[in-house]
């Protein structure tokens, strides 16, 4: 949109006189797509810059980069390196994403490795590390239990002045889950509405997911939960943006705003969004079968990277509805092994029945369906593992073996599949 192309001019102005901030918004557009076409090489480059001049926010982007594959091939030494020097230089995200990995583990001495980087962050008054502080010393974790310190800590997190806010809603999560500082809707709800009048876009969202869901003592109030998100929306929030374009296109009334909302949460790069418009826009019955829309948003998605395991499996369940429909030949296969080369194991399923199945299959076509099938049961999935057994029971593209077929029934027994262990325990033979 024009408004990009804009800001894309102000930035670049800025990122040439080597303002980090600025290299990192640059490295965004190129990242996302806004405003210019997606070049990820360009995008990682303008981030290693920014992170060269010791910018937090960019070496988070380096580290899914090099996780995920985005422009470098995925190296999980470089991805650790940044993670390193990320958490040394307390990137955010990266931070309380380890913070809580550490404290929340069974090792005591990871707990304790966990306090010592909240202590840290504490004393740069960072108001979520207050609140993590509470947690640990409520569970006694890293540490002996001790209820007054972690009231304490509460108490210093939603403390008047700079972050106040940030403070509140962490707070009022932590109240919200009973691993952490036990429910107690009716402080979380105070905390949430203490932010809202300091106008937090989160707090608009975690009270419109209350009213969304219902939870103790909060009934389910949809008109409420809209009105929350809708404050959130306002505000730029993306997760607020979506959650309100979710609610407004169950409504035929509410539909193009909902597609809007969606639209802008997507803009931001928001995979979710992008997954909820493919979803939304496959065809529904009595209409004609044109898929281009819901193809164009799982591209987007894809082209996004898809990071999250959830995102992935909600990646893999449009590309599976949108082969179902009537979406055949090349296209269908193209999304679903996108959706397999990302590790989803279903995908490899459906990917390797639609090579095997076939009237006459290639020798080819059958060797990728067995290397498919064979990759899924390596992640340990049985329903790949029980198929391999059929495959060789009854002799269907394969020589038939007894021996194998058994072999791979044991095998999904061991993990646990009910199937093949009642297959096993009443001695069923394969077929041949």
């Amino acid at each position: 949109s024009q408004d990009y192309v804009k800001a894309l001019q102000l930035y670049e102005q800025s990122a040439e006189l080597g303002f980090s901030d600025a290299l990192v918004k640059m490295g965004d557009f190129y990242r996302y797509g806004r405003g210019v076409d997606q070049q990820p090489i360009k995008s990682y480059r303008y981030y290693r810059l920014a992170a060269s001049e010791g910018n937090r926010n960019a070496m988070t982007q380096l580290v899914q980069n090099y996780t995920c594959g985005i422009a470098k091939k995925p190296n999980s030494e470089k991805s650790e390196q940044w993670k390193q020097r990320a958490l040394y230089e307390g990137a955010g995200k990266i931070l309380k994403a380890e913070v809580r990995r550490l404290l929340f583990s069974k090792d005591e001495k990871q707990q304790q490795e966990g306090m010592r980087l909240v202590k840290r962050r504490v004393k740069e008054n960072d108001r979520g590390a207050m609140v993590l502080q509470a947690i640990a010393y409520k569970q006694g974790l890293g540490r002996e239990a001790n209820l007054l310190n972690a009231e304490d800590s509460i108490n210093r997190a939603i403390a008047a002045g700079e972050g106040q806010s940030e403070g509140l809603v962490a707070a009022a999560k932590a109240f919200m889950n009973p691993d952490e500082m036990g429910q107690d809707y009716a402080r979380a709800l105070k905390y949430l509405e203490q932010a809202l009048r300091l106008g937090d876009p989160e707090a608009g969202y975690e009270l419109g997911k209350v009213f969304y869901k219902g939870a103790a003592s909060v009934p389910q109030n949809l008109k409420n939960a809209q009105l929350f998100f809708r404050f959130s929306a306002d505000r730029g929030y993306t997760d607020g943006m979506r959650k309100l374009g979710e609610l407004l296109i169950e409504n035929e009334k509410t539909q193009s705003e909902g597609e809007e909302w969606l639209r802008k949460a997507a803009s931001s790069g928001d995979i979710e969004s992008m997954l909820i418009l493919a979803r939304y826009y496959l065809p529904k019955a009595g209409q004609e079968r044109d898929f281009s829309k819901s193809r164009q948003w799982l591209d987007q998605a894809k082209a996004t990277y898809l990071c999250d395991p959830e995102d992935q499996k909600s990646y893999t369940e449009v590309a599976m509805q949108l082969q179902s429909l009537g979406l055949k030949g090349d296209d269908a296969t193209r999304f679903l092994r996108e959706a397999a080369e990302k590790g989803d194991t279903k995908a490899m399923r459906t990917l390797a029945l639609q090579f095997i199945s076939t009237p006459k299959p290639t020798k080819k076509a059958v060797e990728e369906g067995i290397a498919w099938l064979e990759k899924a049961a390596a992640t340990g999935d049985t329903e790949a593992m029980m198929q391999m057994g059929h495959l060789y029971s009854a002799g269907l593209v394969v020589e038939p073996s007894a021996s194998k077929a058994r072999e791979w029934w044991e095998k999904a027994a061991k993990a646990g599949n009910a199937e093949a262990q009642r297959m096993l325990a009443v001695d069923v033979k394969p077929i041949n």
